[in-house]
């Protein structure tokens, strides 16, 4: 019987990708032009697609051939973080689906590949109380690791399972799988197309977990 929901969190809970390349657009490119440095906003969101965002700014940098002061670039990344911790907001239906499966009596918790610190200022956009946060400083591994995975379960002492994993990514969020842990995707603008049925379930809008959580909840 499903007892916990795990939620990744860029991507799943809040829209990181739209608000990043609404930032760029309006403030990110403007800035950069400012600065010498030009970059038209087809180009920025391809880069943006190839690159994690952990790394993004570095290769950037390298496919532009720019060269920027140390003191220009810390300035640069610190505008677009400041930015998007302003700008992000959760999707459409976040903060009613989470209150209706802890009505439910579900285990809510977060799984993420970020630090603690980007975590908890992403969720400071959401009203809720998630009874765990997993988040990298936890087990210093990624998901497809696994570990943070097992952490969770062992942690709040449940069995593969009785969990539900949900996520964007098939790269990371999917590996839940091969402990058992059922896997719903929840894709987003830049990981639409997968020829890899790597999920259980796939939802396109948040609310509609409402109605999977129950189908799972009348199983025994």
């Amino acid at each position: 019987m499903l007892k916990c929901i795990m939620f990744d969190v860029s991507g799943t809970l809040v829209d990181a990708d739209n608000t990043l390349i609404s930032i760029d657009n309006k403030f990110v490119i403007p800035w950069l032009e400012k600065r010498g440095y030009r970059i038209d906003s087809n180009t920025m969101r391809a880069l943006r697609e190839k690159y994690p965002s952990k790394t993004f700014y570095i290769n950037l940098l390298k496919e532009m051939k720019w060269k920027m002061k140390k003191t220009t670039f810390k300035e640069f990344v610190d505008l677009v973080y400041d930015l998007f911790f302003f700008n992000i907001k959760p999707f459409e239906g976040v903060v009613s689906t989470l209150n209706y499966l802890r009505k439910k009596g579900l285990k809510i918790i977060i799984i993420s590949n970020s630090n603690r610190r980007y975590v908890d200022r992403v969720l400071e956009k959401i009203d809720f109380v998630f009874d765990e946060i997993i988040s990298y400083d936890k087990t210093k591994t990624r998901k497809k690791e696994l570990k943070p995975f097992e952490y969770a379960i062992e942690r709040l002492f449940l069995k593969p399972e009785e969990c539900l994993m949900i996520g964007d990514r098939l790269d990371e969020d999917a590996f839940s799988r091969k402990l058992g842990i059922k896997f719903v995707w929840f894709p987003q603008r830049r990981n639409l197309a997968s020829d890899v049925e790597e999920y259980d379930f796939v939802v396109k809008e948040f609310r509609e977990i409402k109605k999977l959580a129950d189908s799972l909840l009348e199983l025994k």
